[in-house]
C-alpha cells in the first residue's frame, strides 16, 4: 500500500500562502544576488559575439534577475579584442558593458595577458617568423614583444576605464608539473621569461590605478599547484609588482573537489593580504546525480560565506548546462530551458536541502484531478480545509497527490491540526471525497532524514566478507559478487523505521565504471525488500531494465527493521553474472523534531499508530495561569505497612515469601509517612461521578515529596514550575485534568533522613517501594479520591480497566524505581548485607528480581535513571514475562549528564529486542547539552504526561529515537 498513514499527531507548524503550480519564470524565483549580496557579489560568464550561443541576449532576464556581475567568456581575450596589429574590436564586449549598467552590475575583465587565445602575430619577427621557435631570441625580438604586450594593455585598459573594475591579468602562467614554477610551453615565457607578468601587472596598474588586478588559474586550490602558486605570488609581491587578488577558476566536479584543500588554499592566499575571487565556477556531475551536484554546490557555497572576509566576488563560467563549454557534464544551476535545477535550489538557503527550499518558495504539494491535472500548489504550513476552496482547490476532485521529496501532508479530523489525521505521500490513489468530509484541517511539512543502513550488520548470499562495504559509506568500496544469481544483501537497521527512500549506487558509479551515468554493467533487475522480522519479506520497490549508475527510488513510508537488496539480473550483458554495489543508503522519515518514528504495517493495513509530537516545554507553560485555572496541592498522611526496618528486615504482611523479598520477611506495625497530591481545577471530592487518571511522580536519591515541587523552580506568583506546567497542560486541552501523587520514595523507617548512606537502610527502602505502592499507597489514594483505577477490583477486566488509567514516572534514583520495579529488574543492597561484591562507585550490588507493576501500570517514565538502573535486557525480559503489555515506555537523559548518560544507554540496550510485542511505544529521547537537572526532567514529565492515557495507541511495537535539541 503506497503513500497513505493514519497517525495522530500535534504540530506546530508555520502558515505560508498557496502558489500556483509551475516552475515560473526567472523573476518568480529567489534572486541569488539579493541571497548573497551581504557576502559577495555573484556573477556569471556570458556570451554575445556572432558565432557564440549569444548568452546575453538569449538570457537577458535570467542574468538581471540573479547575478550582479558580468565577465565576458571570449569576447575580452586577447584574439577577440585584438585579432591583427593594431585592429582593435570592441563592439561585443561594449554591448555588455552596456548591459551591465543598464542593470547596475559590475564587470570583470579577462583576461589581457594568455598563452592561449592569442593570436600569433603577437609573436612574430620582422620576418614573419615565430620568436618563440627561434634558437636564439634576441633583445630586439623581446622589446618587440614587450611594446605589443603594454600597447595591447594600455589600449584596452583605455579603452574600457572604469567600466571594468577588475582584470584578470596574468591567466594560467604556473606550471601543472613539478620541477619549475612557471608553464614552460607558454609563448610569454619562452620569450619574456617571468618578466612578462612583472610587465603585464605594471602596465595595468599604469594605465588605471583604481582597477583591481588578479592572477587567475585553475587547479590552484589544490595541493601539488598551490605551492607553485604561493612561490610565484610571494616573488610578485616582495618585488613590489601590483598585484591585488588572486582568482581561482574553480573547474570541479562532484568526485574530485576536496573542501579541506580549498578552505587551506584560502587561506594561504588570504595570509598573503590578497583578495580572493572564485573566477570560473561550475561543478561538473558526469556519472553522478542532480542531488549530489546540489550537495556539492551547497558545501561550496557554505565555504564561501564561512570566508566572505576574504573572497569578494563568485562567478559561475556560464548560465545554462547547453552553452556551458563543460556542456556533457551539465556543470551549472539552470538546464537548457532555463529552468533552476537542485544545484540552484541549494543556493537558495545553504542550511537545508536543496528540496526543502524549493518546497517553500514553489510549494510542496500539489492537488491532481483524475486526469492527473494540478487543481492547485501549496506551501508547506498549516491548512483549514474550509479555507482551501477560497485558493481555487476543491478538495473532493483531488484524485492524487504530488508530494516534494522529503515532505507530508497530514490531514486532521480537527481545526488546529490536531486529532486522528492521515499521512500521504505522492500517491495516484487520494481519496479527496473521503478527506474533504472527514477532515478539518491539514498540514503540509518536511520530514528530517537520516540513512540509517549506514554502517549496520548485513548478511549476505555471496561475497558475505566484502558485504559491509555496501553500507560502509565509503563510495570507493564496493561489495562485488561473482557467482549465480540471485544475490542477496540483508541489512539489520537495529531498530524499527518509517522508510522514505533509497538510494543504490552500483558499478559505473565507482572508479572502475568510470563513474558515468548509464552503464550495461549496473544491475539491471533488482527490489528493494523490507521485513519486520528477518524472515517475512515484501516488496517496497522493484526495477526492471536498470542501466543507471546511481538508482533512486521512493519507499513512501515502508515501515521496517530489516531490508534486503535482492539482484536477479546483475548486469545487461549476456553471461555476465558480476555485481558492483559501491553503497545502499536507506533513509528513514522522521516524524518530529530530529524523530526516528517507525512501525510495523502489513499490506493490507495502512493506520500504524496515534502519536503526539515530543518537543520543548513552552516557555509559557512554566507560568501561572489565573487563579480558577490553576490546581491545589495537599499533603495527606498515610500509613505503610511495608517497609525496611532498622534492621534490614523487610516489615510486611502475609504472602510475601524471603525468597521473594530477598531478605527476611517480619511482621512489624505500620509507619506514617506523608505524599502531596496535585488536584486539577474544579476537582471536588464529594462528585462521586467524575473521576481521574493518576500519576505517580517520584524523586531523587537526595530529594523528598517536595523535590518536585521545589526543585523544579516556582514561578512569579510564587507557584511551583511543575504544578504550572500541569496546569497549562489542562488548560490547553492536551490532557485530561488528572491527579498527580508525590510520595516519599524510601520505603523505610528511616524515611525522612535524605543522606546518600548505603550503610543506612533509608537508600535500601528505594528498592522495595513496590511493595508500599501496591500494598499501601495506591490502596490509600483510590480509597479517598475519585479515581478511575480500583485496586480492589481484581477480576482480569477490573485489572486491565485500573492500569490503563495510572501511570509511574520518576527522576534519577525515582528512573530508576520505575524501571526496575515496574518492569521487574532488581533490587540492590550494600555489599556487606549481601556477601557479593559492590559497585565502587556507590556500594551498591544487585540481589533479587522484583516481581514487577506492570498489572498496575500500562505507562512508565524514566528521567536521567539512576546508575542501578538494570540493563536493557533484564527489564525486556520482564515485559515480556508478564502478562499485561506495557502500553508506553518514555526514556530521556542529557548527553552531558556524566552521573545518568551510561546508565541510560545501559537500560534501552537490548530492551526492545528483549521486550518484542510485549511493549508498544518506546520513547528514547536525548537533550543535547542537558546535564542532571530540571531542564530535561520538566520536559520529560511535559512529553510523558502528554503521551499518557490513550494518547498513543498502538497495537505493534514503535520506536521512537529523538534528539530534542
Amino acid at each position: 500500500m503506497r503513500g497513505r498513514l493514519g497517525i495522530s499527531v500535534g504540530l506546530v507548524l508555520l502558515v505560508l500562502m498557496a502558489v500556483g503550480a509551475g516552475s515560473g519564470q526567472a523573476s518568480e524565483l529567489p534572486s541569488l544576488k539579493e541571497i548573497y549580496k551581504d557576502y559577495f557579489d555573484l556573477g556569471a560568464a556570458v556570451s554575445m559575439a556572432g558565432w557564440s550561443d549569444k548568452t546575453l541576449d538569449k538570457h537577458r532576464d535570467l542574468l538581471a534577475h540573479h547575478f550582479n556581475s558580468l565577465t565576458a567568456g571570449n569576447e575580452m581575450k586577447p584574439d577577440a579584442l585584438q585579432p591583427w596589429a593594431g585592429t582593435f574590436r570592441f563592439d561585443d564586449a561594449d554591448r555588455m558593458i552596456a548591459f551591465a549598467q543598464e542593470q547596475g552590475m559590475k564587470v570583470r575583465g579577462h583576461t589581457l595577458v594568455w598563452h592561449s587565445q592569442t593570436p600569433q602575430w603577437f609573436f612574430r619577427d620582422g620576418n614573419n617568423q615565430l620568436i618563440y621557435e627561434k634558437e636564439t631570441i634576441s633583445e630586439e625580438d623581446r622589446q618587440a614583444v614587450i611594446q605589443r604586450l603594454e600597447r595591447h594593455i594600455e589600449v584596452v585598459l583605455e579603452h574600457f576605464g572604469d567600466n571594468v573594475y577588475a582584470w584578470d591579468v596574468v591567466n594560467e602562467a604556473v606550471s601543472d608539473g613539478a620541477g619549475t614554477i612557471f608553464r614552460m610551453d607558454s609563448p610569454w615565457y619562452r620569450i619574456l621569461g617571468e618578466d612578462y607578468i612583472k610587465i603585464a601587472f605594471r602596465k595595468a596598474h599604469e594605465v588605471n590605478p583604481q582597477a583591481k588586478l588578479f592572477y587567475n588559474d585553475y587547479n590552484i586550490d589544490a595541493p601539488y599547484k598551490r605551492g607553485r602558486t604561493l612561490e610565484l605570488l610571494k616573488q610578485l609581491l616582495a618585488e613590489g609588482v601590483p598585484i591585488h587578488g588572486v582568482g581561482i577558476q574553480g573547474h570541479w566536479s562532484v568526485n574530485d573537489t576536496r573542501i579541506s584543500d580549498i578552505e587551506q588554499s584560502i587561506r594561504m592566499y588570504a595570509e598573503l593580504g590578497l583578495e580572493i575571487q572564485i573566477t570560473e565556477m561550475d561543478v561538473g556531475m558526469e556519472g553522478f546525480t542532480e542531488e549530489e551536484q546540489a550537495e556539492r554546490y551547497r558545501e561550496l557555497f557554505q565555504l564561501f560565506k564561512k570566508y566572505s572576509d576574504v573572497i569578494t566576488s563568485v562567478t559561475l563560467w556560464g548560465t545554462t548546462d547547453d552553452t556551458s563549454w563543460r556542456r556533457d557534464e551539465s556543470p551549472l544551476l539552470f538546464d537548457a530551458n532555463q529552468e533552476p535545477k537542485p544545484a540552484y535550489w541549494a543556493l537558495v538557503d545553504t542550511e537545508k536541502p536543496w528540496y526543502v527550499n524549493r518546497a517553500e518558495h514553489m510549494g510542496a504539494v500539489a492537488f491532481l484531478d483524475g486526469a492527473g491535472e494540478k487543481l492547485g500548489v501549496l506551501r508547506p504550513g498549516e491548512y483549514s480545509v474550509a479555507a482551501l476552496a477560497s485558493m481555487g482547490i476543491k478538495l473532493e476532485q483531488a484524485a492524487g497527490l504530488e508530494v516534494e521529496k522529503g515532505h507530508v501532508i497530514a490531514f486532521y479530523e480537527q481545526e488546529d491540526c490536531r486529532g486522528e489525521a492521515w499521512l500521504f505521500t505522492t500517491t495516484e490513489h487520494f481519496p479527496g471525497r473521503e478527506m474533504a468530509a472527514r477532515a478539518q484541517s491539514f498540514s503540509v511539512r518536511f520530514l528530517e532524514s537520516a540513512n540509517v543502513a549506514l554502517n549496520k550488520p548485513v548478511r549476505a548470499s555471496a561475497a558475505e566478507e566484502r558485504a559491509a562495504r555496501a553500507v560502509d559509506g565509503d563510495k570507493l568500496t564496493s561489495w562485488s559478487p561473482s557467482a549465480q544469481p540471485p544475490y542477496w544483501l540483508e541489512v539489520d537497521l537495529e531498530g524499527s523505521y518509517l522508510l522514505n527512500r533509497w538510494v543504490l549506487r552500483l558499478h559505473g558509479s565507482g572508479p572502475l565504471g568510470g563513474q558515468v551515468e548509464e552503464s550495461p554493467f549496473n544491475a539491471a533487475d533488482f527490489r528493494l525488500q523490507v521485513s519486520d522480522d528477518g524472515i517475512n519479506w515484501r516488496d517496497a520497490d522493484v526495477v526492471e531494465g536498470n542501466t543507471a549508475s546511481v538508482y533512486e527510488g521512493d519507499l513512501n513510508l515502508a515501515p521496517a527493521r530489516f531490508v534486503r537488496l535482492y539482484v536477479t539480473k546483475p548486469t545487461s550483458i549476456e553471461l555476465n553474472q558480476s555485481l558492483a554495489v559501491y553503497e545502499l543508503e536507506v533513509y528513514e522519515t522522521t516524524l518530529g523534531s530530529s524523530v526516528q518514528a517507525s512501525a510495523e504495517k502489513d499490506d493490507s493495513e495502512a493506520q500504524v499508530m496515534s502519536m503526539v509530537e515530543v518537543k520543548q516545554l513552552p516557555y509559557e507553560y512554566r507560568q501561572a495561569l489565573p487563579q480558577e485555572q490553576r490546581g491545589r496541592l495537599e499533603e495527606v498522611s498515610y500509613p505503610v505497612s511495608h517497609y525496611i526496618n532498622r534492621d534490614r528486615q523487610l516489615v510486611a504482611g502475609a504472602g510475601i515469601s524471603a525468597e521473594e523479598a530477598g531478605r527476611e520477611v517480619v511482621a512489624g506495625e505500620p509507619i506514617t509517612k506523608q505524599f502531596y497530591i496535585y488536584l486539577p481545577p474544579g476537582y471536588d471530592a464529594e462528585d462521586k461521578e467524575t473521576k481521574y487518571n493518576v500519576l505517580y511522580l517520584l524523586h531523587g536519591v537526595g530529594g523528598s515529596r517536595y523535590e518536585w515541587l521545589r526543585g523544579s523552580g516556582t514561578g512569579a506568583h510564587g507557584t511551583y514550575v511543575i504544578c504550572n506546567v500541569l496546569d497549562n497542560l489542562i488548560a490547553n486541552g492536551e490532557i485530561e485534568p488528572l491527579l498527580v501523587v508525590f510520595p516519599e520514595g524510601r520505603s523505610a523507617h528511616d524515611w525522612t533522613d535524605t543522606a546518600f548512606n548505603p550503610q543506612k537502610t533509608n537508600l535500601l527502602g528505594f528498592y522495595y517501594f513496590d511493595y508500599e505502592l501496591r500494598h499501601d499507597l495506591i490502596p490509600f489514594v483510590e480509597a479517598n479520591f475519585n479515581t478511575y483505577a480500583d485496586i480492589t477490583d481484581q477480576s482480569p477486566e477490573g485489572i486491565a480497566f485500573s492500569r490503563e488509567h495510572r501511570a509511574i514516572a520518576g527522576l534519577s534514583m525515582g528512573g530508576m524505581q520505575a524501571l526496575n520495579l515496574t518492569f521487574g529488574g532488581y533490587r540492590h543492597d550494600f555489599a556487606s548485607f549481601t556477601g557479593s561484591a559492590g559497585d565502587p562507585q556507590n556500594g551498591l550490588a544487585p540481589t533479587v528480581q522484583a516481581p514487577g507493576l506492570l498489572d498496575l501500570f500500562a505507562y512508565v517514565g524514566a528521567f536521567s535513571n539512576a546508575p542501578t538502573s538494570s540493563e536493557g535486557h533484564v527489564l525486556g525480559e520482564g515485559i515480556a514475562s508478564s502478562p499485561h503489555k506495557a502500553e508506553l515506555l518514555y526514556i530521556t537523559c542529557g548527553d552531558a549528564d556524566t552521573i545518568a548518560m551510561h546508565s541510560y544507554r545501559s537500560a534501552i540496550g537490548g530492551l526492545r529486542e528483549a521486550a518484542g510485542d510485549s511493549l508498544g511505544a518506546f520513547y528514547q529521547v536525548v537533550m543535547p547539552g542537558r546535564g542532571h537537572d530540571f531542564s530535561v526532567w520538566n520536559n520529560g514529565a511535559y512529553n510523558f504526561l502528554r503521551l499518557c492515557f490513550g494518547k498513543v495507541e498502538t497495537d505493534r511495537p514503535v520506536d521512537i529515537v529523538l534528539t530534542l535539541d
